[in-house]
């Protein structure tokens, strides 16, 4: 395994790459699929849990991979637009490096959990706006696949809570921000591009923190949309199970082998047009 990371300004935030080397031994010279993942946290943190176990599944079955540790609320000044800058930089970056590493371009996998589910949503829905930010054309941000794990789609249902969604909100966007970017990011699934890659989602029905009309919604969108997708709707599970086993867990609620198959689920999906 080779390892690389990339820091972007001076707040902490930065990208860690686990690659495969190009062995001599098999598979010299092919090129592997990429997965970016964004962990969730609320946009107070990126969580530990959805960020190195989720990269080592990946890893073992035969994906590079890159974990954002994207900006968080540390203040009364606005969160955003600091992560989509910072997750856009770390896809400038794998493709500045991909002949080098490897990487099929073709085959690039948006990974997000929770608040990171709804940074990589709004991420793919409004890369014209990011690729505005860093000054780049809008196909250096090409996502051919979304995965999201039990993700926040539209800060009406359910999250924040009612008593600080007024105050989350406003640490995110400010008072200032532009207008009519703010409501797409607040309310993704309502502007929906027809230009959304094929996306799996996942979510447990008794889901207390995130709802799971979320990703029912989202599908809902999804299909008006006529965009591919797949959706699994596990009966219950607490919110934040990441992979759903021990290796994942911080406590016994979260290992959970009825709602741990998703990753498998997402695998085989994958597979129908990722070829390794």
């Amino acid at each position: 395994m080779r390892i690389e990371k990339q820091t972007f300004g001076t707040e902490g935030a930065y990208a860690i790459a686990y690659l495969w080397e190009d062995s001599s031994q098999f598979k010299t010279g092919e090129k592997r699929p990429a997965v970016v993942i964004c962990p969730g946290g609320g946009y107070t943190h990126t969580s530990d849990r959805e960020a190195d176990p989720v990269a080592m599944k990946y890893f073992s079955e035969g994906y590079h991979v890159i974990t954002v540790r994207y900006s968080c609320i540390s203040s009364d000044t606005p969160l955003f637009p600091d992560p989509y800058v910072q997750l856009g930089s770390t896809f400038l970056w794998l493709r500045s490096n991909a002949e080098n590493w490897h990487v099929d371009l073709e085959q690039i996998v948006l990974t997000g959990f929770s608040a990171g589910g709804h940074l990589a949503l709004t991420f793919t829905a409004e890369k014209e706006w990011v690729a505005g930010l860093l000054g780049v054309s809008s196909k250096k941000l090409h996502v051919n696949h979304l995965v999201l794990c039990y993700p926040v789609v539209n800060f009406t249902y359910g999250w924040p809570k009612e008593v600080e969604k007024e105050k989350k909100i406003k640490y995110l966007f400010g008072h200032d921000f532009h207008q009519p970017t703010k409501k797409r990011l607040i309310q993704p699934d309502k502007y929906m591009p027809d230009s959304l890659p094929r996306t799996f989602i996942w979510h447990t029905r008794d889901d207390a923190t995130v709802p799971v009309e979320n990703s029912m919604k989202l599908m809902l969108a999804l299909q008006e949309k006529q965009i591919p997708h797949e959706a699994h709707f596990f009966e219950s599970g607490v919110h934040g199970l990441s992979l759903g086993n021990a290796v994942s867990a911080a406590y016994k609620e979260q290992i959970n082998p009825y709602c741990e198959p998703w990753f498998d689920l997402a695998l085989n999906w994958l597979k129908k047009e990722i070829k390794q």
